[in-house]
């Protein structure tokens, strides 16, 4: 028994060092109330799932918040928002319907001028960090361009005293376009919150994940995926059957559908829908 549990806590540790997550995107000055709408998102770029119970988001300075006491899990391909408020995000993002890919995250605050977003797993190791400076634009998500090949050994994006992004031109981290607002560089999977006063992306994107040529979401048992995403056909696919509904951010119902596994959008105007269904909250864009 003793060499099973050692056997354990070794594997535990090494999936935990190994761990690929990465800030994807986060807003730190939105036009309304930074303590309800300010956010950072992460993706899971491996193939394999990780545990976020115990890791910590931190600054260099005094903010300091647990990311979850209890087990969440990250499936591989998948994103998670760590909101500051995590009822203002579902109501400004998601129709005021719950999601799971959104959590609330305490003592935690992103200056609108400069400052850090570390996040660090249960054994203290840096997972990913960001440094930026005062070059946002008010109500625009800063965004890391879908282009960026995770592949790469890059995970520290400066530091307070040297930032390293520049989101209007190429991070002088990296000589490439890198973190980017929309401003400066179009988010394709980008969307406005209930009342148009904030551009970003929240849990969408089109990132290569790490070791594989595929851009969609890697569908996995407990999660349910959408592709494309956004659209700019007059379809939409699941990687499962499932019923439900498709409503805007006013609450409207525009279709609703049993058992699909491909659904045919073509009433849909362009903007950002919601589908509420049985297996779960999804947001698309229709192009």
């Amino acid at each position: 028994m003793n060499k099973i549990l050692l056997f354990t806590s070794v594997f535990i540790l090494t999936l935990s060092g190994s761990a690929q997550i990465a800030v994807t995107e986060f807003m730190n000055n939105p036009i309304t109330n930074d303590a309800d709408n300010e956010w950072i998102e992460l993706y899971n770029y491996s193939n394999t799932s990780v545990d976020l119970m115990n890791w910590r988001l931190i600054d260099e300075d005094t903010d300091s918040t647990t990311v979850s006491s209890t087990s969440l899990i990250m499936q591989p391909n998948t994103y998670l928002v760590l909101a500051i408020n995590k009822d203002s995000m579902e109501f400004n993002w998601f129709g005021g319907i719950a999601n799971s890919g959104v959590v609330d995250i305490d003592n935690y605050a992103l200056a609108n001028g400069a400052d850090e977003i570390i996040l660090k797993d249960n054994s203290g190791n840096v997972i990913w960090s960001v440094a930026y400076a005062n070059d946002e634009v008010n109500g625009i998500a800063t965004f890391l361009e879908y282009s960026h090949d995770f592949s790469s050994s890059l995970t520290v994006w400066g530091s307070k005293a040297t930032p390293g992004i520049n989101r209007s031109t190429t991070d002088p981290i990296s000589s490439t376009i890198g973190y980017q607002g929309d401003s400066a560089t179009v988010d394709s999977s980008q969307g406005l919150s209930r009342y148009g006063d904030i551009k970003g992306s929240p849990l969408a994107g089109s990132y290569t994940p790490a070791n594989t040529s595929s851009v969609e979401r890697i569908p996995t048992e407990d999660k349910i995926s959408i592709f494309p995403n956004p659209v700019k056909g007059d379809v939409i696919n699941f990687n499962e059957k499932i019923s439900g509904e498709v409503l805007d951010f006013s609450g409207k119902v525009h279709l609703s559908f049993q058992d699909k596994n491909i659904l045919d959008i073509i009433e849909l105007d362009p903007g950002t829908y919601l589908i509420r269904s049985n297996r779960g909250i999804l947001r698309f864009i229709r192009q």
